[in-house]
């Protein structure tokens, strides 16, 4: 848990969820992949594991982050799917029970109760989801549900011998177009991705 003034991250990923409010000031901007959001005091950003983002702060902005290790979340992440990605949550009035968890979660954080902050966090998942039923965005391009299932695909298989061309052939793409797309969204090619989440795990 962090509480920042005026930060900047450029892209990176973890094997980490994160989530971000601002404090006060002007906001803050969360990139990832084809999708930018901007928010403001009582907004909420919340990035998935092991997606590319980075966050910029507008002007002079205090900004509350939490990040949350995959294990603590496993469980009840798979009962949603790899893919779940609250990103937008700017209800200000369902944020308002957010933060408490979180408040409460950050107030464990160094202390021996990791059972308690294990069902904090659960309680915390199960809030945003009846607060924030996912659904794609309407404007989700084709490409984003693309690398949304080459990602769930790769962090189920990273152990194995991974090669370009077999996931290409996989999701009926050719190797050129995929290592262009690949290459579009992360930033980075499909090696160098892979042997970050390797590094990671």
């Amino acid at each position: 848990s962090l509480t920042q003034t005026n930060l900047h991250y450029d892209l990176h990923f973890h094997q980490c969820v994160e989530f971000n409010r601002v404090l006060s000031g002007d906001g803050i901007i969360v990139n990832l992949p084809h999708q930018q959001q901007i928010y403001r005091v009582g907004e909420l950003s919340f990035v998935p594991s092991l997606i590319p983002h980075s966050i910029e702060s507008i002007g002079t902005t205090v900004e509350d982050n939490l990040i949350i290790p995959f294990p603590y979340i496993e469980k009840i992440y798979g009962m949603c799917g790899n893919s779940m990605n609250f990103l937008s949550m700017k209800d200000k009035k369902a944020n308002q029970k957010i933060f408490q968890i979180i408040d409460d979660i950050k107030e464990l954080i160094g202390t021996p109760y990791t059972e308690l902050i294990q069902a904090l966090v659960n309680v915390l998942f199960l809030t945003i989801m009846k607060e924030y039923p996912y659904s794609p965005p309407p404007s989700t391009s084709s490409d984003f549900n693309l690398i949304t299932q080459i990602i769930e695909y790769v962090n189920a298989n990273f152990k194995s011998d991974l090669k370009l061309i077999d996931i290409a052939k996989a999701f009926g793409y050719n190797k050129n177009y995929f290592s262009k797309l690949f290459n579009t969204f992360f930033r980075c090619n499909f090696r160098t991705y892979l042997n970050r989440l390797r590094i990671i795990y």
